[in-house]
């Protein structure tokens, strides 16, 4: 995905999602980046066709999403695919069916993996903790059931009380 289709979503993502200002969610996507405010704010206008700032403010508006979805999609048609996933995460399903959202679908592909890494971490953590307490009350039966183990144990604490 090009960079400045890129810093334009997650502009709009931390507007729309998070509430940011415009300002303040280039300060966020700069600082994520490690590159300047300004060539966020440059991404986001000159890079992606917007005029300037007070058109992209507008754009940022929830009843402009379909407006700003197709100017993306005009600007770069390679990417309709990716980018009509990502508006639709918010509601606005353009040429696509009128199905509605249950929760935000992760665009890039960090975010993708984080997600498929984290879910597949908590099913292996419920298996393993399924797995020990199975395997732990199973081995405490074994332990129990041994000849005279525990009659032993019970002797030896009788002799020292």
């Amino acid at each position: 995905m090009e960079k400045a289709l890129r810093y334009v979503l997650e502009v709009y993502r931390q507007v729309r999602q998070f509430g940011a200002s415009r300002i303040d969610a280039a300060k966020m996507v700069a600082k994520k980046h490690r590159i300047s405010q300004q060539a966020v704010m440059s991404a986001c206008t000159r890079d992606v066709g917007i005029k300037n700032t007070a058109e992209l403010d507008d754009l940022l508006e929830p009843e402009y999403t379909s407006e700003f979805r197709s100017h993306l999609v005009q600007r770069y048609p390679a990417y309709q695919k990716d980018i009509n996933r990502f508006f639709k995460a918010f509601g606005e399903t353009g040429d696509q069916d009128s199905s509605s959202v249950s929760k935000l679908e992760p665009l890039f592909d960090d975010e993708r993996k984080n997600l498929l890494n984290q879910l597949m971490i908590d099913v292996f953590k419920d298996k393993f903790i399924e797995w020990e307490k199975r395997s732990t009350s199973h081995l405490m039966y074994e332990i129990r059931s041994i000849n005279g183990w525990g009659s032993r144990t019970n002797d030896l604490s009788k002799q020292y009380s």
